[in-house]
């Protein structure tokens, strides 16, 4: 019976031994994962203290972090580009008042009600001098200087080649004058 006790014992010593492995490595698997979440919440931290400091002092950062400062500023510079180039793609664009997206030929905001005002495109030379463009005075809208309004807002046009014709009140400004 000795060989049978034997057996017996190192069977219960190797199944004991088995189990305190086990347990030690689903402990230290545990231990491994807890050292995780406090590595990823020291990295929010850094992350926060980072941002916290480029909002502080961004404008005047000290020297060692002015060129990380430089590249965050191109890199929102180009957000803001990439974003202008998408709302073209999609014929929107953001209203100056509330931020919300409204369609790029629309006069006034969906959600805040304010009018919209269109940013006016660059006045470009190509060479050809038989088609100008002017400003229009109450919009900024770029407007063909032979056309007698603006093609946005419907606001006469003040040319030196209309100077000869007056401009007639509308019903609206008739009755403000009087």
């Amino acid at each position: 019976m000795s060989f049978f006790s034997k057996v017996g014992e190192k069977i219960t010593q190797t199944g004991q031994s088995a189990a305190q492995k086990t347990k030690n490595t689903a402990e230290t698997l545990k231990l491994k994962g807890m050292i995780s979440d406090e590595e990823k919440n020291i990295n929010n931290v850094f992350k926060q203290i980072g941002k916290m400091y480029y909002e502080t002092f961004g404008e005047n950062p000290e020297q060692p972090f002015v060129q990380l400062v430089a590249n965050i500023k191109d890199s929102e510079g180009r957000i803001v580009t990439y974003t202008d180039q998408i709302n073209q793609l999609r014929g929107v664009l953001n209203c100056q008042n509330c931020g919300a997206e409204v369609p790029d030929d629309a006069s006034f905001c969906s959600s805040c009600g304010s009018a919209i005002s269109i940013i006016p495109e660059p006045l470009t030379s190509d060479g050809d001098d038989t088609t100008s463009e002017t400003l229009c005075d109450q919009c900024g809208f770029v407007v063909a200087s032979d056309l007698p309004f603006c093609t946005s807002c419907g606001n006469r046009i003040n040319s030196d080649s209309d100077s000869a014709e007056p401009d007639v009140p509308t019903d609206e400004e008739s009755q403000i004058q009087e």
